[in-house]
């Protein structure tokens, strides 16, 4: 989630405000829930079919085949029931037909996206896959770091040099502070390679300024400076990564740039083994109806970010399939940050300007759920980012495969730390979920890469837990987060 394009620093203080009000219980939480800091894996386990182990490593860990690449595309802000056809929700094992007809998009959708759901009978489907929490930042921090949602990043860093020293102090839930230290500094420390590339970045490693401890972050999308957004590139706000200029140019890069961007990089086979992919304000499927006055009217939300992944897609699925036949494997997954804030009917409040505002009572508690190491309000932790689903594709999924296991983004980096045998950092490194433990625990995304013939996925691991709605409904975390919807009506950018 974001902010309003234009913040003004009376916003600024506003939000202050309220966060201030979830402070002292999310702090709470994080005493309840620290633990420690890394562990190295536990016993590796048996390959799926076709798979090898990272090297170095007798068999796969967690049931986790070792990846020569790895592709993540995240999109913003909508909940799994408008993302995907109803068809493909109510699957009873796999997805084995084409995409259902347009007549069945579910009403609440904003716009259709064929494209997206057209790759979900190629890969798996991730039907109970959650976001940590809202809003945008805090899952892209859970996603690269293990990173619990703090005060400072459900405010979505208005102010980015003073969230940039917060992540040389913050705590994860696991324990801390860690110093920013993330995946990617993981991955480098072992040899492997990774990237993020940032659509619409002017230039590699652009940030605002890092000493500027008032001024307001300049580069939120929609504006004269273009549609990059630092809250949606999570390298530039950990200090190993923006305090080295030279490795931070190198390695945060636009996504379209001529020489060191997506496209050359395939082009040059010089892909790294991580790629996080963030498409623009105006692609990532939030901006609904229109991306902004300075884009021309463009069409945002869901069928900018369909037309976004449909030019952009393939190209990985090609580098994907000819790695497969050299006998390397890969996987694509498709994720959004967080799921969007509907009232019951399923109404996104963004389109709901002059109908009835959020409040406890009506808003849609699906969309501040959680599991595993998500927002908690019973810990004391801000709400959970909500039910958005997940696509995942590679050689060694089972085309049509479903999943009921429930996931997390610390649940992704977990399997991303599995495959290159690193140790979990932060949420990601928290006690196995079990048919008991099933809050503040992490699982490995292994039901994805079963034997061919075995089925579509596992059944569900618990039943889908609403373990939010009723504190939210009364407690003061609730009740700043709606105040912050409610300030943010004319364009709640989040």
């Amino acid at each position: 989630m974001t902010y309003s394009r234009a913040r003004g620093q009376r916003g600024f203080r506003d939000r202050g405000f309220l966060m201030g009000l979830v402070g002292t219980l999310l702090l709470t939480g994080l005493g309840l829930a620290a633990r420690s800091t890394a562990t190295v894996h536990a016993a590796a386990t048996g390959c799926p079919a076709g798979a090898v182990p990272p090297p170095g490593s007798a068999a796969c860990i967690e049931g986790i085949p070792h990846f020569d690449h790895v592709f993540i595309v995240i999109g913003e802000n909508k909940s799994r029931d408008e993302i995907f056809y109803p068809g493909y929700i109510s699957a009873t094992n796999t997805i084995t037909s084409g995409a259902p007809t347009m007549a069945t998009q579910p009403v609440t959708s904003n716009t259709p996206n064929p494209y997206l759901n057209s790759l979900v009978p190629q890969g798996a489907f991730l039907r109970y896959y959650y976001g940590a929490g809202h809003f945008s930042f805090d899952n892209y921090l859970a996603l690269t770091l293990g990173q619990t949602p703090i005060p400072t990043t459900q405010d979505d860093c208005p102010n980015y040099a003073s969230c940039l020293r917060q992540e040389a102090i913050s705590p994860t839930q696991q324990g801390g502070p860690n110093g920013g230290y993330s995946i990617a500094d993981q991955l480098e420390a072992h040899g492997y390679s990774w990237k993020g590339y940032m659509d619409d970045m002017p230039a590699p490693c652009t940030h605002a300024s890092a000493t500027d401890l008032t001024g307001t972050d300049p580069y939120v999308g929609g504006n004269a400076l273009g549609d990059y957004a630092d809250r949606h590139d999570p390298f530039v706000y950990l200090p190993p990564i923006e305090g080295d200029g030279t490795r931070c140019a190198d390695r945060v890069v636009p996504y379209t740039d001529t020489v060191h961007g997506f496209a050359a990089d395939l082009a040059n086979s010089s892909v790294p083994n991580y790629s996080f992919i963030t498409p623009s304000t105006c692609n990532d499927g939030h901006d609904v109806p229109f991306c902004g006055p300075l884009q021309g009217g463009k069409l945002g939300g869901l069928v900018a970010f369909d037309q976004w992944l449909r030019g952009n897609v393939p190209p990985i699925m090609t580098y994907m399939s000819a790695d497969a036949a050299r006998g390397r494997k890969d996987i694509l997954f498709v994720i959004f940050d967080e799921s969007d804030i509907r009232d019951k009917l399923g109404q996104p409040y963004p389109n709901n300007d002059f109908g009835t505002p959020p409040t406890a009572a009506n808003i849609d508690p699906v969309d501040l759920e959680a599991c595993c190491t998500g927002g908690d309000a019973a810990a004391g932790l801000p709400p959970g980012g909500g039910l958005i689903g997940a696509v995942a594709l590679s050689p060694l999924i089972t085309p049509g495969t479903v999943t009921d296991t429930q996931y997390d983004h610390a649940s992704l980096l977990r399997t991303i730390e599995d495959s290159f045998s690193l140790p979990y950092l932060g949420d990601a490194n928290a006690p196995p979920c079990t048919a008991v433990l099933v809050r503040a625990c992490e699982r490995p995304m292994a039901d994805l890469f079963a034997p061919a013939g075995a089925g579509g996925g596992s059944p569900p691991t618990t039943t889908p837990e609403p373990d939010t709605a009723a504190l939210y409904a009364t407690g003061l975390i609730s009740l700043a987060a709606l105040l912050l919807y409610r300030r943010r009506r004319a364009r709640p950018d989040l």
